[in-house]
Formats: C-alpha cells, sequence, structure tokens
C-alpha cells in the first residue's frame, strides 16, 4: 500500500470535515467512537513505516471485533508529531466490553497485543488506552483530534460549551508528518456518511435555528447560537439529545 511521502504541516479543510463526519456518522449508525487510544511512535522503536504499523494495529482491532463480537471495525485515527510522533486512534467497542468488571485492565491487554502483533517494542508510556462514554458521540475528544486542522477549518465552527477551542488551537501546527496523515475505516466511507447526513436532513426538518454538528458544534454559516431556547429532540435513530447550551 502507497502511503505518500509528501510532508503536511496540518490537517486539510477537506480532511477535517471527513473525520468530523466520520465521527458523526460512526454515532449515528449505530457505533460510536467511544475508546481513545493514543501510541507513541518514537518510542515504538518501528521496524516499518509509521502508517504501515497503524494498518497493522488496526487489523487487530478489527479482527478482534469480528471474531469475539461480529460487528465490523469503526475508527478514525489523526497522525501528530508535536511532542514526538503519535497517533491518536478512537475507535468503537461493543456495549460489552463496558460491562466487564476489570473492563480496563482488559483493555490495556488488548492493546498491548495488538501493538506488540504490529510490530511495536513496548515500553513504559508507549501507549494509552481510556474507555470513553459508551452512548455518546464524545464530541470534546473528537474535537481534541481535529486540532491539528487549518486555521481556515477551526474558524468556521464556535462549540456548544469550549467557546475558546478556536482560540486556543488556531493556526497551531502539531508538527511536520511524511506521508497520510490521518485516515478512516472503509466503515465510515462517503457511503456511510451520506447515510448518516439523511439521518440528520430529517431531524432539520423540525428542528427551529441553527443545526448542531454533533462533533464540531454550530455552523456559524447558519446562524448563532444566542436565543436558541432549551428543548428536547429526538434523533430518528430514536436517541435523545438535550440542548442546554452545552454539548448533546
Amino acid at each position: 500500500m502507497n502511503y505518500g511521502t509528501k510532508p503536511s504541516g496540518f490537517l486539510s479543510d477537506q480532511r477535517g470535515s471527513d473525520l468530523a463526519d466520520a465521527a458523526q456518522a460512526s454515532y449515528l449508525l449505530g457505533y460510536p467512537l467511544n475508546v481513545s487510544i493514543t501510541i507513541h511512535l518514537d518510542q515504538a522503536k518501528l521496524a516499518v513505516r509509521s502508517q504501515k504499523f497503524i494498518t497493522d494495529f488496526l487489523h487487530g482491532v478489527t479482527s478482534w471485533l469480528w471474531e469475539s463480537h461480529k460487528i465490523r471495525g469503526h475508527q478514525i485515527w489523526v497522525l501528530e508529531n508535536s511532542v514526538g510522533l503519535h497517533v491518536h486512534i478512537a475507535v468503537h467497542f461493543p456495549e460489552a466490553e463496558f460491562q466487564s468488571p476489570h473492563r480496563q485492565k482488559t483493555l490495556n491487554g488488548r492493546v498491548k497485543a495488538w501493538f506488540g502483533s504490529a510490530g511495536g517494542t513496548y515500553s513504559k508510556n508507549v501507549l494509552k488506552a481510556d474507555f470513553m462514554d459508551f452512548n455518546s458521540p464524545n464530541p470534546g475528544a473528537i474535537r481534541y483530534m481535529l486540532k491539528d486542522a487549518k486555521e481556515t477549518f477551526l474558524d468556521r465552527w464556535s462549540t456548544f460549551n469550549d467557546r475558546s477551542f478556536v482560540t486556543k488551537h488556531r493556526f497551531k501546527s502539531q508538527g511536520i508528518v511524511i506521508g497520510k496523515r490521518s485516515g478512516f475505516s472503509l466503515t465510515l466511507n462517503a457511503a456511510a456518511r451520506l447515510e448518516a447526513f439523511k439521518q440528520l436532513q430529517q431531524l432539520r426538518v423540525t428542528h427551529v435555528g441553527p443545526f448542531p454538528h454533533l462533533i464540531l458544534g454550530w455552523d456559524n454559516t447558519l446562524g448563532k447560537t444566542a436565543g436558541i431556547s432549551p428543548q428536547t429532540r429526538t434523533c430518528v435513530t430514536g436517541r435523545v439529545y438535550r440542548t442546554r447550551g452545552s454539548e448533546p
């Protein structure tokens, strides 16, 4: 597989939108990205390119998901090089994994095994894995992964309860990365994102005021957040979102 050799200092506007839409689609289609994994690749002593390692690591994740739970993998990832080369990954885990009494220990063991199978050399602090909310779009965590986006992308959005996000991360490159800087699973391709968009369009019909992106917040091109009265709205998937001046 060709991962490219072109250097980049930011996520492009299009890539930022694709990743945010992929995370939103994963939630709306019933596979919220609810596990966060960070791997410090400089410490992993890789014998292959970072992108190849990520592909092999995620192959371990998706193979286990199918063999253990008969579900396909849903994930996004972003490479950064601000404090050494590292990758942030957000992946969907099924509800059964959240019910385990020793779930964090089990998660750590699985991630370490996938890390080793992909060719990483384990050492202290080389990786970190955490469970997030099971049935949530987890916008804060996903937005953190998008902090590498260009100023033109960040300027478009203001978030529900973290209005400093755009200012804080304005034009702040997360370092030079050679080759592919981000990616998402085939399960979150353009067709899947379109299906999720259609669900949101159904919800827009009865929604008054600017409509939120579940990850990025209010789209400033649609209006301001001021004056929106608190309300409860039910998505076509059956989930309930509450607008309280905070994230759904």
